[in-house]
């Protein structure tokens, strides 16, 4: 009886350690930095009109950049990679990730492919 106690204090601690260290958190997704609502507008309306790739774009996080196109079945991490310059030059430099997704899918069946990946900064 004694040992059952002692493997299921075992496991216990093991178990609250493994949850006080994981943190899945940590990634530009879920970085706590805010952006002002203003330049967050105006990167949206950029690649709602001026760019000719994309069809959409929301943020879905301060720290996460979501950029709707058409799927041509190509990668779109180099265009991920393009929105984080456009990020840049309206003076973002906290941490953001870029998914590129699939706007078809997403309207049609609110189906959320990613094209496309970038982490900015």
């Amino acid at each position: 009886m004694k040992k059952v106690i002692i493997v299921f204090l075992s496991l216990f601690a093991l178990g609250s350690l493994l949850i006080l260290f994981d943190s899945p958190d940590t990634g530009p997704e879920h970085a706590t930095s805010s952006i002002d609502d203003d330049i967050k507008k105006s990167v949206v309306d950029y690649f709602q009109s001026e760019d000719s790739i994309s069809k959409d774009a929301f943020w879905s996080s301060d720290s996460l950049l979501k950029v709707g196109v058409i799927d041509d079945m190509t990668s779109r991490n180099g265009y991920a990679s393009y929105v984080c310059e456009v990020i840049s030059d309206y003076g973002i430099t906290t941490p953001t990730a870029i998914h590129v997704v699939d706007i078809v899918k997403i309207k049609l069946k609110n189906d959320w492919v990613i094209l496309g990946k970038a982490k900015c900064n």
